[in-house]
């Protein structure tokens, strides 16, 4: 099942018209119900803070990834990717733990 994505340039309405008709597909198809989806492609810009405070409505999104029962955390099936991640640094160390930081948060959002 391909979906749109959240960040809609048509707004927030428009999200939570997705959301929910993600979660009703879920919820009503006869065989995948009760199934995990294969894989959850997560695009984040390297340089983005957006999940760096909690109230932020990317936070938000992704923390009803988990509400609509979508992430499997027996056999994780989100994967980020992060663009443009040469901007993180470039020194070695500061890079590595720039996106360490940031895969951190990501992943303690989400599970």
């Amino acid at each position: 099942v391909d979906s749109p994505g959240l960040g809609d340039s048509n707004g927030t309405r428009q999200d939570v018209c997705n959301i929910f008709s993600i979660k009703k597909f879920y919820q009503e198809h006869p065989t995948i119900g009760h199934c995990y989806p294969n894989i959850i492609f997560i695009f984040i810009n390297a340089s983005d803070n957006r999940f760096d405070e909690p109230n932020t409505f990317f936070v938000k999104s992704l923390k009803c990834l988990s509400k609509l029962n979508l992430v499997d955390t027996e056999r994780p099936n989100v994967v980020g990717v992060m663009t443009h991640a040469s901007h993180l640094g470039r020194k070695q160390e500061k890079w590595m733990s720039t996106f360490e930081e940031k895969r951190n948060s990501l992943k303690s959002i989400i599970f």
